[in-house]
């Protein structure tokens, strides 16, 4: 039976190309974050749906000795997947919205969120380029009074903490963003892909915190070599991905363990994406379709640059 990944948007679309790729009998396993599900009958009979709790430092930080593999790194490099770096993530930043959107709702329930509103007014206006290192990101930090051992602090219950505010009447969804821009200096660009591919091609994703994600992380990342234990390893034949940079990364991972993998890319209509499908397109093995359900295009364009 055809083993296939899928990271890409599950639209009425992509469900009608993956089957003509693969037929109706593959066994499919679907990255699963939010925006990827559409919650369409035509994606019923997948296998299994993942969505992994991604947040906090250490899955960045395992996530990188993947970028310690010289031939991985290789292997990416010939074949034109662009890996992450580290730096302040510009996409975490522009989402500083919804922590004032969270200190108002916290406002209203009688809460004192001057600190919070401080730095998230000091997030907005902060230059990328100031930040250089961890080191420079802690010291901002420490100038909002957030405390030594915040990365200990990210989960959604515990993150307010870090600024004098929490309250369970909120929904934890509520302090996403919060705690994603707390740990605003890390790998660049969504990672729930390539963490969701791994836990799936290991075959753990059930019921996982982030200290069992990165230590399965970190295990991934001591075989990915060629000649590593893959015992027990579910390597897909086929990956059908959306093209943002968590994909990309993924393709890297899929490609470096299995060459003969066939790729399914989905790709917004429209003349913008014309280059990006001609470079797609020359790899064997490598098919592109345009999906007019496809919601990704400005990640994707932002990500090609």
């Amino acid at each position: 039976m055809t083993r296939v990944l899928c990271t890409l948007q599950k639209t009425k679309t992509a469900s009608i190309e993956l089957l003509k790729l693969v037929g109706p009998n593959a066994d499919i396993r679907c990255s699963n974050p939010p925006f990827n599900n559409r919650h369409l009958p035509e994606w019923d009979a997948v296998s299994e749906n993942v969505d992994t709790p991604v947040y906090g430092t250490d899955i960045p930080k395992q996530i990188n000795r993947l970028l310690q593999h010289r031939t991985f790194v290789a292997h990416c490099q010939s074949t034109g997947v662009k890996l992450p770096v580290w730096g302040v993530s510009t996409f975490c930043q522009s989402k500083i919205g919804a922590v004032f959107d969270l200190a108002e709702a916290l406002d209203k329930r009688g809460h004192d969120t001057a600190r919070l509103r401080r730095f998230a007014h000091d997030v907005a206006a902060l230059d990328p380029d100031d930040i250089k290192n961890v080191d420079d990101w802690s010291k901002f930090l420490e100038y909002h009074g957030v405390s030594d051992d915040w990365e200990s602090k990210l989960h959604f219950d515990q993150v307010g903490h870090l600024f004098g505010v929490y309250d369970s009447a909120i929904p934890s969804k509520s302090y996403r963003w919060l705690s994603k821009i707390v740990a605003l200096w890390s790998l660049q660009g969504c990672l729930a892909d390539v963490v969701n591919t791994i836990c799936i091609v290991l075959g753990r994703h059930h019921d996982l915190g982030g200290v069992e994600v990165g230590q399965l992380i970190r295990t991934f990342a001591e075989n990915l070599r060629p000649d590593g234990d893959h015992t027990g390893w579910w390597i897909p034949d086929v990956l059908a991905e959306d093209e943002e940079g968590d994909d990309v990364f993924t393709r890297g991972i899929l490609t470096y363990l299995n060459p003969q993998l066939r790729v399914l890319i989905q790709l917004p209509p429209g003349p913008k994406f014309d280059p990006i499908e001609k470079r797609l397109v020359r790899p064997k093995g490598c098919t592109v379709f345009r999906d007019p359900d496809s919601r990704n295009g400005k990640a994707i364009l932002y990500f090609a640059e």
